[in-house]
């Protein structure tokens, strides 16, 4: 029942019957909630289309999210005309209402002076000259003087055993390439079919133990499809285990998949995952800054910060920071956290799901620090914070917790321990797009800030990467905080940024948003992956209509998981 302006009191039954001219045949049964809170639908009047969603995460199936990429990645000048089409077309709803209300609508775009930044010169670990997006098959590992014990497994259930052998011996062949030596001993090979649901963890805890661990140690894994397996391999080695480095790769139709041309990007990603000791010669790294900014010098003292939150829902949000190891900004320390969404002080009310503050930065970044000082033997003395994820009107409370929870962080190792400080939030979810005059996509290293920067803070628009398709999407950096004394100013934040841009260590791609943010939000969702598999909590849980006292049975559940998972 529910209350009409009409027809007063009235059931939901009535009401269509009334107002449609539709008769329920199940009106016993509870309606739907669609699209805002208080619209209610009966079930039988709804559809469910055709499976291209998933609804149990509320994602679109692959197959559907490709075929929706694909149609969305249009040039930038037949963007650029669509938008103005709509614009200027008088039956469009924006204009039309505005026109209603007496106002005149401008459909010329913005016309902005913007500059295009100098991409840096890359440098690989023997001195050889790189140029971005297109270094993988040429760079040459520094660093690493030691040979790198590994094995082999192999999940796949097409192939043979000459297959298997034949991808080793392209792996260690494209590896020798790059300056990495792989111990040729006998490959271990695990033959197992994915479809045998009784191996899970306790054998694979069990096959891990009987490795051969000289460190350094990989073990690379070939997989069929990115299943539970993968979920639980990565938690077992990296979690559960002695701390294996794993690399997974797809394979469907079995080893013969892997060409060598995938392999020199892969070779690239193990660089930055190859565990570093200097007791055994080993402190791989792949690309540097030939020319960086002072701040990037390596004798500069800086270290670069990244973090972001990932939300589940099931309330509970996953907490990532990650810091650069050493001078070449390619090598980053992890430390990740899991936050209840109930507690914000004593009185442990619900916060919003998508509350983006760090509750537990002070004791990731204690944690990253002691990490950087023990390779590096001194603390930094210039701290470079870039957060991803945070809106405008989140701007203040965030960074008013974050900032006072990175400042006590520093005084943990001495009271007068204060270090240079950058705060930078990078947004990427925004509708601004840049377009040249003539239509086309901008250069990589367009930057623009007068006329369309967001009053009250410095700020500025960066297109970093290179527009392979579609229309680049800028990233949005705004400058919270900047310790006084630091002599820095917007265009050089904007210039060792686009350097940032230039040193992700998982590609050889410039990428969209800085480097240590876009590893912040990988290790969020390994983080994901860590709770879901070891901590065994369903992600599809809801808290938003339980009664108070399921609530508090709730609340008690999610602390305790998120306790057990710190």
């Amino acid at each position: 029942m529910f209350d009409h302006a009409e027809w007063g009191n009235i059931s939901v039954e009535m009401y269509f019957k009334k107002h449609y001219d539709i008769t329920l045949q199940y009106p016993q049964l509870p309606c739907l909630h669609v699209g805002r809170i208080g619209n209610r639908m009966p079930m039988e009047l709804c559809t469910v289309l055709g499976g291209e969603h998933n609804l149990l995460v509320g994602k679109l199936h692959p197959d559907y999210l490709g075929d929706v990429v694909r149609k969305m990645a249009m040039k930038p000048d037949k963007r650029c005309r669509q938008i103005q089409d709509f614009l200027e077309d008088s039956k469009s709803v924006p204009r039309t209402c505005l026109f209603g209300k007496g106002f005149e609508v401008d459909t010329r775009m913005i016309q902005l002076n913007s500059r295009i930044l100098k991409a840096p010169d890359l440098k690989d670990g023997h001195n050889g000259t790189l140029y971005p997006n297109s270094y993988a098959k040429n760079f040459k590992v520094g660093g690493a003087k030691a040979s790198i014990n590994w094995a082999l497994w192999c999940f796949c259930d097409q192939g043979q055993d000459k297959d298997l052998n034949s991808f080793a011996g392209s792996f260690l062949e494209v590896a020798k390439s790059h300056g990495l030596i792989f111990e040729n001993y006998p490959v271990q090979q695990q033959w197992r079919q994915m479809k045998d649901a009784s191996w899970y963890l306790p054998d694979m805890m069990r096959e891990l133990r009987h490795l051969n661990l000289r460190q350094p140690f990989l073990l690379v894994v070939l997989l069929p499809a990115k299943s539970e397996y993968w979920n639980q391999l990565k938690s077992a080695a990296e979690i559960e285990g002695p701390g294996i480095v794993s690399q997974c790769m797809l394979a469907p139709n079995g080893p013969g998949d892997i060409r060598k041309d995938k392999l020199n990007n892969i070779i690239l990603k193990l660089v930055a995952k190859l565990p570093r000791s200097r007791q055994h010669g080993f402190e791989p790294f792949a690309v540097y800054l030939k020319d960086p900014h002072p701040l990037l010098d390596r004798r500069s003292g800086t270290m670069v910060l990244g973090a972001d939150v990932t939300h589940m829902q099931s309330g509970i949000s996953i907490a990532a920071a990650v810091a650069s190891c050493d001078s070449y900004f390619m090598n980053y320390f992890g430390a990740v956290r899991a936050q209840s969404a109930f507690v914000l002080g004593a009185t442990k009310q619900r916060r919003r799901l998508s509350e983006e503050r760090i509750l537990l930065l002070h004791d990731m970044v204690v944690d990253l620090l002691t990490l950087w000082k023990a390779r590096n033997n001194a603390l930094p003395e210039q701290i470079l914070y870039y957060r991803d994820g945070v809106s405008n009107g989140q701007f203040a409370p965030v960074m008013k917790r974050e900032l006072n929870d990175l400042k006590k962080a520093f005084t943990t190792f001495r009271a007068d321990y204060s270090p240079h400080l950058v705060i930078i939030v990078g947004q990427k979810r925004h509708g601004t797009r840049f377009f040249s005059r003539d239509g086309k996509a901008v250069t990589s290293g367009t930057v623009a800030d007068a006329g369309i920067a967001t009053p009250g803070h410095p700020n500025f628009y960066l297109v970093a990467q290179e527009a392979r398709q579609g229309t680049p999407v800028p990233c949005h950096y705004h400058v919270l905080h900047k310790s006084p004394d630091l002599n820095l100013n917007i265009d050089e934040i904007q210039i060792l940024t686009y350097q940032l841009h230039h040193l992700y260590s998982r590609a050889d791609k410039t990428v969209s948003y800085s480097s240590p943010a876009y590893l912040a939000d990988h290790l969020c969702e390994r983080g994901k992956t860590y709770f879901v598999s070891r901590v065994y909590m369903d992600d599809v849980s809801s808290v938003l209509s339980l009664s108070s006292e399921d609530e508090q049975r709730y609340r008690d559940q999610v602390d305790n998981y998120v306790n057990k998972f710190n």
